[in-house]
């Protein structure tokens, strides 16, 4: 539900009920990728068990059970798996930096060609930055879970908001994001990557924001009436 790849994908259907019909069978498909995963792992603890990488489970499950046919399929899944996964994030990326804060600064009227271009060339310094921080962190797992901190802990709660309260406005939000990150982040680097507890400050820290921003917003605009 956070996450803009998703987002950018149930936008572009085709009526209300073609969103909510995709959106129930993919999170019914989630649950079975997820018990996969588990399964998957679970078997490599029996079948592996001096196996030093926990993130070669998969590979090395694969290379010691399956015949040399199955396991190119399984490799080129895989490959294609990272990949619909890569780029669907970097055009999410790339769509809201161009969108939501290049466009706003330039003229009304700007040709469609000269936004396809920054969209381009966005994309480009995002799958740059990409590559350059994996090659820094080289650990799949670890680049997922500073990800998906900063998703739950800056982003849960001001999507939930946009849809429940309608008091909540944009520089709020934008605040409570930017400040929620902080908090994620640092709590990472304190209590290490692997910690959850910096996804709770994260949020507890963005409720917070919004719920103080949207009282004072609200004074303000109440005493902006008062003769």
């Amino acid at each position: 539900m956070i996450g803009q790849d998703i987002w950018q994908r149930a936008l572009t259907a085709k009526s209300g009920r073609v969103l909510k019909l995709g959106t129930i069978i993919s999170g019914i498909y989630c649950i079975i990728y997820a018990i996969s995963g588990a399964l998957i792992g679970m078997s490599a603890k029996v079948l592996l068990p001096n196996l030093s990488d926990p993130q070669q489970a998969l590979p090395q499950l694969a290379v010691a059970l399956l015949p040399h046919s199955l396991l190119g399929v399984v490799f080129a899944a895989v490959a294609a798996a990272i990949m619909s996964t890569a780029s669907g994030t970097l055009m999410a990326a790339s769509t809201v930096l161009v969108n939501d804060i290049l466009l706003p600064l330039r003229p009304v009227n700007i040709q469609e060609k000269l936004i396809i271009k920054y969209t381009r060339i966005t994309t480009f310094l995002l799958g740059l930055s990409a590559i350059g921080i994996g090659t820094w962190l080289k650990q799949i797992v670890v680049a997922l879970d500073v990800a998906y901190a900063l998703l739950s802990g800056s982003i849960f709660i001001p999507v939930v908001a946009a849809f429940f309260w309608k008091r909540v406005s944009a520089q709020v939000t934008i605040v409570s994001m930017v400040l929620s990150a902080v908090v994620v982040v640092l709590g990472l680097i304190i209590e290490g990557i692997s910690s959850l507890n910096p996804i709770i400050y994260g949020v507890v820290c963005s409720g917070l924001v919004i719920l103080i921003g949207s009282i004072l917003g609200r004074n303000k605009t109440s005493a902006t009436k008062q003769p």
